[in-house]
């Protein structure tokens, strides 16, 4: 009997484990999905522009296909299998977007930006990227990491403001969010 309560309270408690790193996996698949989009944009528009991103090992993806991109424009990943190699392309585009000069940031921003939608005239519209974000967030379910990363976007717990375009603030505003969805504070409390 005693080994029958103990299987019980691990199955309960690995379904409870689970329960939270699926709704963390939630959080974070939509925050990255951002990344991935600027990622997917810049690749395009640095094609588009004629600017080179070098990532320092070479330009390209190694393979001859031009500034990283591998087959399709990105966008084709889809839910499901081979989701988790986005987050690498769009780190890579950061870093090579990073050793561009300012100018060249600037338009490959603009690009992006306009293609996102996300540009009001000249200048960056947070509160649409914002909007966005939350949107995509309660179309992706109610959990305590999801909540908690809702709260922080319309509390301003994670900076960001209108500007001028400028990627970099973008994927700092994504980190933070990220953090949101890993430590989901009191937002437990909300869904009791």
């Amino acid at each position: 009997m005693k080994e029958l309560f103990l299987l019980l309270l691990v199955v309960v408690a690995s379904l409870l484990l689970h329960s939270a790193d699926s709704s963390e996996r939630e959080c974070r698949d939509v925050v990255v999905s951002v990344e991935r989009d600027i990622a997917s944009d810049g690749y395009a528009c640095a094609d588009e522009l004629g600017i080179e991103l070098n990532g320092g090992r070479g330009r390209g993806n190694g393979r001859g296909r031009g500034n990283g991109r591998g087959r399709g424009n990105g966008r084709s990943q889809g839910r499901g299998r081979g989701r988790g190699r986005g987050r690498g392309k769009a780190m890579k585009f950061l870093a090579a977007y990073s050793k561009l000069e300012v100018e060249e940031q600037q338009e490959l921003a603009s690009c992006v930006l306009e293609r996102m939608e996300l540009l009001d005239g000249d200048t960056f519209d947070s509160a649409t990227l914002a909007d966005n974000l939350i949107s995509d967030l309660t179309a992706a379910g109610q959990s305590a990491a999801i909540n908690a990363t809702i709260a922080v976007i319309e509390d301003g717990g994670c900076p960001l403001e209108d500007g001028d375009p400028d990627l970099i603030a973008i994927f700092e505003f994504t980190d933070c969010l990220k953090g949101s969805c890993a430590t989901p504070l009191d937002a437990e409390a909300e869904l009791i």
